[in-house]
C-alpha cells in the first residue's frame, strides 16, 4: 500500500511552527526600519553600550582554585581566575604579546601564565616575567576589574574602580544577606526593557490584572544607583485584586533599586500587614534580584536571585524556607505574564502618555549613566 505525504499540510506545519518560533537575537531591530524608524538612545536599550556596572559571571562553585576561564560581556573578553589564596581576579582577556586568550592560560599562585609564549601577569595585570628575557624589555599591564562573591556568584564590575559593592535590595542594605539563584532566563529583549517593566505602571493592570491607582518617589543615594518607592490604592475589580485585598488590605507597594544599568532588585512589601491592619501580624517582605548579562545582539540573559536576610537556628532557617518559597510562586504568577510581550518585541518609547511618566524617567536617569569601555560603540 502506497503512502501519500500531504504536502499542504507539512508546509502549513512548517508556517505555524515559525510563527511560534521564539528568536535567539534581536532581529527585529532590523524589521521596519523605514516605515516605522526606530529611535536609538545614547545609553538605553542600546546594544553598543555596556554601562559602568557589577555583571554576573559564573556561579563561585564552577571556578576552582588555580583555574582560569574567559567569558563575554557584550563584544568585550575577560578573564577571571581564582588564586591559590581563593580569590578571584579579572582582567582583559587577550596576552598583550600575541592575543592568546590568557582564559586557556595557568594560574601560578595568585598570577597568571599565557599558555602560548608563557608570560606571566601579576593579580593586578602587570607583566612580571617573560622566560626567555633575564630582564623584562618594557613595562606593561593588562587592564584588570574589581571582583565580588555575592550570591553564590562571581560579579565583575566593568569600570576601572567599583564605587559600590554589589547591591542588596532595599531593606537588606544594614544585615547579613544570602542569596540563591532560581533560575536563569533570555529575555529575548535587551535588559534595560525589562527594568522598564519594573516600574511601568500601567502594565500593572493590562498585563497583571491588578488594577491600582499608583505614585512613585525616587531617590538616589549612591552614584548611578536609583530608588523607586511605588505604591498604589488597590480598587475591587477582578480575581487578584480580591485577593491581594485580602491579604494586603487596600493598599500595595514595592521598593525598586536600578544599579548601573545592570541589576535590579525588588522589595515587594512595604511594611506589610495582613489585610493592612497595623495591629495584626506583619507579612514576610520578598526580596528579589535581576542580575543581567547582554550579548552582542543587543538581547539578554538574566540571572534570577532570590535574597533572605542570613537565617539562624531552626526556626530562622524554616522562615527562610517559606519565604524562598513564596518568593518562587510570586515570580512564576509574575514571569509567566511578563514573558509573553518581549520576544519580537521592538521596544520603542516615542509616544509615551502622561500614565507613562515612570517609564520616561527611568529612560531619562539610564541615559546619564557611565558608558563603560566595554562597549563596542563609545
Amino acid at each position: 500500500m502506497t503512502t501519500v505525504v500531504n504536502k499542504t499540510s507539512v508546509y502549513e506545519m512548517e508556517i505555524e511552527s515559525n510563527w511560534k518560533r521564539i528568536p535567539k537575537t534581536s532581529e527585529s531591530r532590523t524589521e521596519n526600519r523605514l516605515s516605522q524608524p526606530l529611535h536609538s538612545y545614547k545609553v538605553f536599550n542600546n546594544p553598543n553600550i555596556v554601562t559602568e556596572a557589577w555583571y554576573p559571571i559564573v556561579p563561585s562553585r564552577k571556578l576552582k582554585k588555580l583555574k582560569s576561564h574567559s567569558f563575554k560581556i557584550g563584544s568585550q573578553r575577560i578573564v577571571i581566575f581564582r588564586g591559590d589564596d581563593g580569590k578571584v581576579r579579572a582582567m582583559d582577556a587577550f596576552c598583550p604579546h600575541m592575543g592568546a586568550d590568557l582564559g586557556r592560560g595557568e594560574v601560578t599562585g595568585n598570577e597568571i601564565r599565557c599558555y602560548f609564549h608563557r608570560w606571566k601577569y601579576d593579580a593586578e595585570g602587570n607583566l612580571n616575567e617573560i622566560p626567555c628575557k633575564s630582564k623584562l624589555p618594557f613595562n606593561l599591564k593588562i587592564q584588570n576589574y574589581d571582583c565580588e562573591e555575592a550570591y553564590g556568584f562571581i560579579w565583575v564590575y566593568s569600570g576601572k574602580k567599583a564605587p559600590y559593592p554589589v547591591p542588596k535590595p532595599a531593606g537588606l542594605e544594614n544585615v547579613d544577606v544570602e542569596g540563591r539563584l532560581l533560575l536563569k532566563t533570555k529575555l529575548f529583549v535587551h535588559h534595560h526593557v525589562l527594568m522598564a517593566s519594573a516600574i511601568d505602571l500601567q502594565h500593572f493592570s493590562s498585563v497583571h490584572n491588578l488594577h491600582a491607582d499608583f505614585k512613585h518617589e525616587i531617590e538616589q543615594p549612591i552614584e548611578d544607583n536609583f530608588y523607586w518607592k511605588v505604591t498604589g490604592k488597590l480598587d475591587h475589580n477582578g480575581v487578584r485584586n480580591k485577593l491581594a485585598q485580602w491579604l494586603l488590605g487596600s493598599e500595595f507597594g514595592y521598593r525598586a533599586v536600578f544599579a548601573g544599568g545592570s541589576i535590579v532588585a525588588l522589595t515587594y512589601g512595604i511594611d506589610p500587614h495582613f489585610r493592612g491592619n497595623p495591629n495584626s501580624f506583619k507579612l514576610p517582605t520578598l526580596h528579589v534580584l535581576w542580575g543581567c548579562l547582554p550579548d552582542e545582539t543587543g538581547i539578554s540573559d538574566a540571572y534570577v536571585f532570590v535574597i533572605q536576610r542570613k537565617a539562624t537556628g531552626l526556626l530562622g532557617k524554616v522562615k527562610s524556607f517559606l519565604q524562598f518559597g513564596l518568593s518562587v510562586g510570586l515570580l512564576a504568577w509574575l514571569k509567566d505574564d511578563d514573558v509573553k510581550a518581549f520576544p519580537r518585541m521592538r521596544f520603542q518609547a516615542q509616544n509615551l502618555i502622561d500614565l507613562d511618566g515612570s517609564v520616561g524617567k527611568l529612560i531619562s536617569l539610564t541615559e546619564k549613566l557611565k558608558v563603560s569601555a566595554w562597549s563596542y560603540k563609545n
